[in-house]
């Protein structure tokens, strides 16, 4: 019953809604008639305990099963094989990289969905076997550990807990300018920041590879800003100041 019509003529009567984003906030106010005082951005916060900094053996351990080397740089993508995320945006990119002869560079997939034989074909035509694998899904914790940038060059997103998740790690980040990039991204200090277009996003991956260097030092910015402002301890903060202000 909570589509079409009835969703219009009920959502006015909640007295407080919590949006993740302010793309969702615009949606209410203009598809459902809610009133903008009534709604509250609030975003996802993850476990900063769980996702933290590895440890230098950690890491170690990490580059090693993804099978990196220590003049690597590594370029890992996380999340479902769908159209919306765009993972064959990364075979893309390893072919540039390939065709640029940057030996020093090594991509790595890890998720599943309907694009996965695609994505495996993808690799395979372009011939980038050696530097671009594309793995099963598992915990995401130890691919943080061994990357040095995570991408989602996602055509959308509501607000991508993955690119938060990553960056708790001290993960910078390249993300698509989708929903939550702006909670995130302190542009050449925690990440940067791309249109949505394979060619843009390809264009701006390997200008900031050009300088691998520059990432070693944004891994504490990145952790620093999930602390502060995109915790859980952050999140459950927001939603008690806005119960106690409105019951």
């Amino acid at each position: 019953m909570d589509v079409g019509m009835i969703r219009r003529l009920l959502s006015p009567m909640g007295k407080r809604f919590f949006v993740l984003d302010e793309k969702a906030r615009i949606y209410l106010m203009k598809s459902m008639g809610i009133s903008p005082s009534k709604i509250e951005v609030i975003i996802n916060g993850v476990d900063c305990d769980r996702y933290r900094e590895p440890t230098a053996g950690e890491r170690q351990q990490a580059r090693t099963r993804f099978e990196t080397e220590a003049n690597q740089t590594l370029v890992l993508f996380v999340g479902r094989l769908h159209p919306s995320k765009q993972p064959g945006a990364v075979v893309a990119a390893a072919k540039a990289a390939l065709d640029a002869g940057r030996s020093d560079l090594r991509f790595v997939l890890v998720g599943e969905g309907e694009l996965e034989k695609d994505v495996r074909h993808d690799i395979d035509v372009a011939g980038v076997k050696d530097i671009c694998t594309l793995y099963g899904w598992m915990d995401p914790l130890e691919a943080y550990f061994a990357a040095d940038l995570l991408v989602m060059p996602s055509l959308y997103e509501g607000f991508g807990l993955v690119a938060v998740e990553a960056m708790a790690t001290g993960l910078p980040v390249l993300r698509s300018r989708t929903g939550g990039s702006e909670k995130m991204i302190i542009e050449g200090k925690t990440g940067f920041c791309c249109d949505t277009d394979i060619p843009g996003f390809i264009d701006v991956l390997m200008r900031v590879l050009t300088n691998p260097e520059q990432l070693a030092p944004m891994r504490v910015y990145a952790r620093e800003l999930v602390q502060t402002q995109l915790s859980s301890q952050a999140q459950a903060k927001m939603l008690v100041k806005h119960y106690c202000a409105h019951l």
